[in-house]
């Protein structure tokens, strides 16, 4: 698990910010700050399932194309998982 922690972990992370940042300027400004917030350390499983909520918002409201939101969701599904993971090694 130290490899997922070190290495696999925060690979992610950065994949989901850097996401999140490319699509950012689309969202308007009141839910900008709450998909900011949802990336701000320290992460937790449940800050990142509602990021896959917003995603499919995102999406039918049109700030997001269809392939946008299926890396969002995707990548937030995946940062949730080794978050609970890691959570569960090192309780």
């Amino acid at each position: 698990m130290e490899f997922v922690t070190r290495w696999v972990l925060p690979r992610q992370v950065a994949r989901l910010e850097h996401e999140l940042a490319r699509v950012l300027p689309r969202v308007p400004p009141p839910s900008q700050q709450g998909l900011a917030a949802s990336v701000r350390p320290p992460l937790e499983p449940q800050r990142l399932d509602a990021l896959h909520a917003f995603a499919d918002l995102a999406e039918m409201e049109g700030w997001l194309d269809p392939g946008e939101a299926i890396t969002i969701r995707k990548l937030a599904y995946r940062v949730a998982f080794y978050l609970r993971r890691a959570q569960q090694e090192n309780p």
